[in-house]
């Protein structure tokens, strides 16, 4: 059975710079510590830097997927892939005050999309939640 795969893109934009998006997006007090559709969670944190790998466990807290960080570029860009789903590419870039940020994840089978795709807007909504009410200290936490 062929099971065809497709792309979801989503495009938001936010009040905060893209140092302070970056950092929200990769903090461990962020929103679950990786953007990830809602309902997966990230059991095992690895340091946030290319080639370091993470878990993703359900509710229940069975593995449901294994990731790699393939590129950080602060304050950017972040792309992992996920082991039985595809890649994420988030880009980050400044519009007018604000960021604007691109959600990419590719390689999503069909009969997933939906799903997948209602999670990714619900981590958006918990990431512009999360830009609200913290204030993210750049300086400190500058990435190289």
């Amino acid at each position: 059975m062929n099971i065809s795969s497709r792309e979801i893109r989503i495009v938001r934009r936010f009040k905060a710079s893209p140092p302070e998006v970056f950092e929200a997006l990769i903090s461990s007090d962020a929103v679950g510590e990786l953007p990830l559709p809602a309902g997966i969670y990230q059991s095992s944190r690895a340091e946030a830097r290319k080639g370091s790998s993470f878990i993703f466990t359900d509710h229940q807290n069975e593995v449901v997927n294994t990731g790699w960080f393939l590129e950080l570029d602060y304050p950017r860009l972040i792309v992992y892939s996920l082991s039985s789903e595809g890649r994420v590419i988030i880009e980050i870039a400044p519009a007018k005050n604000m960021s604007e940020v691109a959600l990419t994840h590719v390689q999503v089978r069909s009969d997933r999309a939906s799903r997948i795709e209602q999670g990714w807007l619900e981590t958006i909504r918990r990431l512009e939640q999360e830009l609200a009410r913290s204030d993210y200290d750049i300086e400190e936490s500058k990435r190289t």
